[in-house]
């Protein structure tokens, strides 16, 4: 989404701006596997913090590129 909305930033809405997506759904089946693949995934503590801190990452990155697109 973020390099379609650059290239019709760049050349125009009516520019044909198709980009494939097939290596990021690759990617994360990989990753899904790989993870699958670790045994007593759901008693790990850590995750809960790790998912939090993305999670915070996430909303602070929303909101910047919120209030730069007010601006």
């Amino acid at each position: 989404a973020i390099r379609k909305s650059n290239c019709y930033h760049l050349n125009g809405h009516n520019a044909d701006c198709q980009f494939s997506n097939s290596l990021y759904m690759i990617i994360f089946g990989v990753i899904q596997i790989f993870f699958s693949l670790i045994p007593d995934f759901n008693n790990m503590s850590w995750l809960s913090t790790v998912a939090a801190i993305m999670s915070g990452f996430y909303s602070t990155i929303g909101l910047g590129l919120g209030i730069a697109r007010v601006i």
